[in-house]
């Protein structure tokens, strides 16, 4: 029969992968240099992009609960499932393969479903208060500040 807890000495997480609670498990070296590895590699990102694209068509119940977390009534889930099968694994906003540590967001003001957005685009949506103007303005103030 194989381990219960975690391997380290006065740890005593339940078992998670190779011996290890999830904890020390994500902190081991191998798991690090793989992370490393598919950051920095083309073929790293790009095998990245294809595992998102299939986890976020693939998995139903994700899509289920983005929904319920999002407040979103059921009647926009046809509208969510078939932006999920159309997704290429890009951000609406900024083009951007990398969704950030909690993946990809469901971008909703009220009840409706606008699209799918990486952390990044759905925070500053957030900030900017879904505020066209208050948009304008901050690329005014960049431009001003020579950012642009």
């Amino acid at each position: 029969m194989g381990r219960t807890t975690c391997r380290i000495k006065r740890c005593h997480g339940k078992h998670y992968a190779k011996g290890f609670c999830q904890h020390h498990y994500n902190i081991s070296d191998e798991v690090r240099r793989k992370d490393k590895e598919r950051r920095q590699t083309i073929a790293g990102r790009k095998a990245q992009r294809v595992k998102n694209r299939k986890y976020n068509r693939s998995f139903k119940g994700s899509i289920n609960n983005k929904i319920r977390h999002a407040g979103l009534p059921l009647s926009e889930k046809p509208k969510v499932i078939k932006a999920f099968s159309n997704f290429k694994g890009f951000c609406y906003c900024c083009k951007s393969d990398n969704p950030g540590p909690h993946g990809w967001v469901l971008d909703h003001k009220g009840k409706r479903f606008r699209g799918i957005l990486c952390l990044w685009c759905n925070c500053a949506a957030g900030f900017l208060k879904d505020d066209i103007q208050r948009c304008k303005s901050m690329i005014q103030y960049l431009r001003r500040s020579r950012w642009i």
